[in-house]
């Protein structure tokens, strides 16, 4: 246990910590709010104690800040490992150090144990980017997440790919469903990334390929019943 000056009191997440954790959440994001169905799933299938961990911060009994981390496994040649970080303060307790105390915590959390090359994390708070970029950290490039409403898609209308594919000696196998996640509460499943080998990025391949890999994703999206 470690004291942010003479106030705050520093410790790793327990699991008594969610539920506050989830209040603070939606305070400090009230355009993007969590169910508590949505929490509980994530500390039971997502809070991996083997490759995720956090930081909370408290003033006396009250939760004023906590940070995660969670470290993908590198999908080489494709994305390289890297690290997803959360550092939230709440609106009251700002501009005192506390956001830099944790993100301290969790580089020497993540450094002690994986050889990360990349840092991501959410672009929504402006003031998050500058937060990182004033701690060392230099933008490279940035993701769009784009959602798209599974109810409306006609599979039987969209055009045929696995016979081009066949023709080349191409097979798509179906997916692990140990790879999904079914949340109960919102269920919104992810494609990211999709990547292919360079010998099959040429123009003849290249959109068939990746065509057919949205496509299969969005067929087991639809028979998982997802929104």
């Amino acid at each position: 246990m470690s004291r942010i000056g003479k106030e705050f009191t520093l410790r790793k997440v327990k699991d008594e910590d969610f539920k506050t954790m989830l209040e603070l959440h939606n305070i400090c994001n009230p355009d993007w709010k969590i169910s508590s169905q949505s929490m509980e799933y994530w500390k039971k299938h997502g809070f991996h104690k083997e490759r995720s961990g956090g930081v909370v911060v408290f003033l006396k009994d009250k939760l004023i800040g906590f940070g995660t981390y969670r470290v993908h496994p590198g999908v080489a040649p494709y994305s390289p490992e890297e690290l997803d970080i959360n550092i939230l303060v709440h609106p009251d307790f700002r501009r005192r150090g506390i956001g830099s105390t944790i993100l301290k915590w969790l580089e020497d959390e993540v450094k002690r144990q994986f050889k990360v090359k990349r840092l991501t994390t959410g672009t929504m708070c402006k003031e998050g980017v500058k937060f990182l970029e004033s701690h060392g950290f230099k933008e490279t490039f940035r993701e769009k997440i784009t959602f798209i409403n599974l109810n409306e898609i006609n599979l039987a209308s969209l055009p045929e790919y696995k016979n081009h594919l066949f023709q080349r000696g191409i097979t798509i196998v179906s997916f692990d469903k140990a790879l999904m996640w079914k949340e109960p509460a919102d269920p919104v499943p992810y494609i990211n990334p999709v990547g292919m080998l360079p010998p099959y990025q040429v123009e003849d391949i290249k959109y068939k390929l990746a065509y057919a890999l949205i496509v299969e994703a969005i067929k087991y999206a639809k028979n998982m019943v997802y929104r």
